[in-house]
């Protein structure tokens, strides 16, 4: 439909432009189209494209794998999301799918156990402070607990970098949640402190890091010595005072958004380290140089600019032993070094194969989490 104007100005008999009835009609069709095309349950912003500010918020990308266990530490598990569990005791963490229906329309949902004698939560850091402060935020989440009436503390920290003489962390602790033995939806607003008159590190690592708090310090002792597990999902954090339907982005986008943190040269599905995964890949091929002795240089391309220089670990596709890389001929695995990494890619080198023809593998991960 094309827009209706709204006539304000044509001289008519004993009134100027349009009449109520016709304006009033002319209006609810715009809206009409714009709810039709931007909303969802009656709410406009339900389709605004990027308003959360979360990434990997239904836990559904998983490069790093798909559960695992610490202890006094603080680990990432799904893409973008760090667990800690401190207070020397082991916790352990895993992602399951629920029955098609119980978490919107999303499968996959983070489930956290806490043994006793934990402080654990889990978190997300948002790059650059800037992103909201001075305004009002909503967090709103999908949780259960086993047993029902367990509570969570919600967290706010804003770090202002590394380099220089930054401002101190500030941290708002911004609402406790009580949560039963379903997935419910749960919301808390609240006000994030301006930044005016911070300090900023030379590094341009600033951030939020937002936090579910499960046991420990803090939060008027309400979440003191708890235990039970803890699963959510449909993660989102968004400008304004309401919550609004979760933001549901396309694969392909959420996992170019995570690779700017993490990437690796594995399958999605494939964990760094794995033993026996060739799929993916970098290979360096040269028969028929008649002299032995070789060693290999060549660059690796990451898929996405990566957020700042990263860390690299290659691993030997055969063995999944860290550092190295495979020879095929000979067979083994051969030290290979990482040299000037940048944010598109790496330059690979290795000690000298005794071979003349050159046949070497390496798989590689890159991190350059905040």
């Amino acid at each position: 439909m094309a827009r209706q104007i709204i006539d304000t100005k044509t001289q008519n008999p004993g009134w100027i432009g349009d009449i109520a009835k016709i304006a009033f009609s002319k209006a609810n069709e715009n809206f009409g189209e714009l709810y039709a095309v931007l909303g969802s349950g009656g709410v406009i912003d339900a389709r605004i494209p990027a308003k959360n500010l979360l990434i990997n918020g239904n836990m559904r990308v998983l490069q790093r794998g798909n559960s695992g266990t610490l202890n006094n530490t603080e680990v990432f598990g799904p893409d973008r999301w760090k667990i800690g569990c401190l207070g020397g005791v082991t916790c352990n963490w895993g992602v399951g799918q629920a029955p098609a229906g119980t978490l919107g329309n999303s499968r996959f949902f983070l489930g956290y156990n806490v043994v006793a004698g934990a402080s654990a939560w889990i978190g997300q850091k948002i790059e650059g402070v800037l992103t909201i402060h001075g305004d009002k935020a909503t967090f709103s989440f999908l949780m259960r607990s086993t047993p029902a009436g367990r509570k969570v503390g919600i967290r706010l920290i804003q770090d202002f970098g590394t380099g220089g003489s930054p401002s101190g962390q500030v941290v708002t602790e911004v609402g406790v949640v009580t949560l039963g033995g379903a997935f419910e939806p749960h919301s808390v607003t609240f006000d994030v402190p301006s930044v005016s008159g911070k300090t900023f590190g030379s590094s341009g690592t600033d951030h939020l890091y937002l936090l579910i708090d499960f046991s420990g310090s803090g939060h008027g002792g309400q979440i003191s010595g708890q235990t039970g597990l803890f699963e959510f999902s449909e993660a989102q954090l968004e400008r304004g005072s309401k919550a609004t339907a979760f933001e549901l982005v396309p694969m392909a986008d959420e996992v170019e958004r995570c690779q700017r943190y993490f990437q690796k040269s594995y399958d999605l599905n494939v964990a760094p380290g794995t033993a026996n995964a060739t799929a993916g890949q970098d290979t360096f091929f040269f028969y028929g140089d008649p002299n032995s002795g070789r060693a290999v240089g060549m660059t690796s391309r990451f898929g996405t600019r990566m957020r700042g220089i990263p860390a690299v670990t290659i691993y030997s596709p055969a063995t999944g032993a860290a550092g190295q890389v495979r020879s095929e001929a000979p067979a083994g695995d051969y030290v290979g070094g990482v040299n000037t990494p940048g944010q598109s890619g790496f330059f690979l080198t290795t000690v000298s194969i005794t071979t003349n023809n050159t046949n070497v593998r390496w798989q590689w991960a890159a991190d350059a989490e905040l």
